[in-house]
């Protein structure tokens, strides 16, 4: 269980997160949305102790996460970075292997649990065959795939992901995330995601966390908490929200502000891709902005 109560967090020249509580249950999916500047990548760096927090405090099963040492946090959260620079060539399987460094006895010794875990990470982001290409030479959405397995090599019962299927295509970002429930099911992993895409959050996540200038504006159950009112709050955009056909309790989202010398309509087309089959063009105004 993670515990954040009252966390101020923030970095030298200005404090970001303010009165942020929230308890996180093993064995949960969470999204963490908001806009650019909201304080997500900021509250994944403070679960994750990297960034220092300023007042309140964060535990992991009842244990300050200050007083655990950095191997044992290791041992308990693995962490998908949002950037992710490499300036030396490893190779990808020399990457996805350094996430088995907390486990090992002595650096560098790799045991048969460790080659056990680190093809077992590969097979499932389907990175096997990019295992000797340097990953300095891959595409970003390669780079993600790679870094990833390394996070499911560390073998942790909880995994924090900061936007880390931003660059990959739809079927690569879709296996991702299958793979993702699979584990929170099947073996009861607590996942926390930071993202921008909604109506993928919609899809996987079962419990929603929206952030605004630094603090929680909702929190609770996806079909609760995916509202116009909530999404319009947190956007300052208007929104439309739809079930998705056969999918009980999936919603799908699509903001609908108009943008200068376009119809409502095409502004909706701009802005989300297409329009569900089950709106009927008779529900959406046409107006001239």
């Amino acid at each position: 269980m993670i515990e954040v109560e009252h966390l101020h967090c923030g970095y030298p020249d200005r404090k970001v997160l303010q009165d942020v509580t929230l308890t996180i249950e093993p064995g949960e999916f969470v999204g963490i949305l908001g806009p650019n500047g909201s304080g997500k990548t900021t509250l994944v760096l403070a679960l994750s102790g990297v960034l220092p927090i300023q007042s309140g405090s964060i535990r992991w099963n009842g244990r300050p996460l200050q007083t655990i040492p950095h191997r044992e946090r290791a041992r308990l959260m693995a962490v998908v970075p949002q950037d992710v620079h490499v300036t030396f060539p490893f190779t990808c399987r020399e990457v996805v292997a350094m996430g088995r460094y907390p486990h090992q006895k002595r650096a560098g010794r790799e045991t048969p649990q460790d080659r056990d875990a680190l093809h077992r990470a590969m097979a499932w982001t389907d990175t096997e065959a990019l295992a000797e290409r340097p990953v300095t030479l891959l595409s970003g959405g390669e780079r993600q795939r790679v870094f990833v397995a390394k996070a499911l090599a560390q073998d942790t019962p909880v995994l924090l992901l900061d936007e880390a299927v931003s660059a990959m295509d739809v079927h690569r970002k879709l296996q991702i995330f299958d793979l993702l429930t699979s584990l929170q099911h099947k073996e009861k992993r607590t996942i926390v995601f930071v993202l921008h895409d909604i109506n993928t959050a919609a899809v996987f996540c079962r419990r929603l966390v929206f952030l605004k200038a630094g603090r929680i504006v909702a929190d609770g159950p996806t079909d609760h908490v995916l509202q116009p009112k909530v999404l319009e709050d947190v956007y300052e955009t208007s929104a439309l929200v739809y079930p998705v056909p056969g999918r009980d309790g999936v919603r799908q989202v699509f903001f609908t502000r108009p943008m200068a010398g376009l119809t409502t309509d095409a502004a909706m087309l701009g802005s989300c891709g297409v329009i569900p089959a089950c709106v009927q063009r008779s529900q959406i105004r046409t107006v001239k902005a």
